[in-house]
Order: structure tokens, then C-alpha cells, then sequence
């Protein structure tokens, strides 16, 4: 049976860029806008880790080290 030609597809699917690099395919699926919101929240999530983990040890180390004059 055939198939009526307004049904017939007449162009090719897929990309229609072509891809030479990984960052070109990495763009392809990141914005510009997705990947400042990925910074934004890793600088975020890395700040609280460092106030919670580092700052800490680096302030009683000080009390210590005054603690001797």
C-alpha cells in the first residue's frame, strides 16, 4: 500500500548543526543560563561546606595559638 505524500516526511530529523567537538555537543543540551545557575549554586553549596567544615577548625586553631601570650 502506499502512503499519501502529504504524509511523507521531507525532512531529515535530528540535528540540524553539526557537531565537531564535546563542547558543541555539550551545548546542545546546557545554556548559557543553566550553567550560571550551576555555578550560582555550586559556589553556594561550597561556601556553606567551607563556613561549616573549615572555618571552624581555622578558628579554634587561632584561640589556641593566642591562648599562649
Amino acid at each position: 500500500s502506499r502512503t499519501a505524500a502529504a504524509n511523507v516526511m521531507k525532512k531529515t530529523s535530528g540535528p540540524t548543526i553539526k557537531i565537531q567537538t564535546i563542547l558543541d555537543a555539550f551545548k546542545l543540551f546546557f545554556t548559557n543560563e543553566m550553567l550560571e545557575q550551576i555555578v550560582l549554586h555550586t559556589n553556594l553549596y561550597a561556601k556553606r561546606y567551607y563556613d561549616k567544615k573549615i572555618r571552624p577548625r581555622q578558628d579554634s586553631y587561632n584561640i589556641r595559638s593566642d591562648s599562649h601570650f
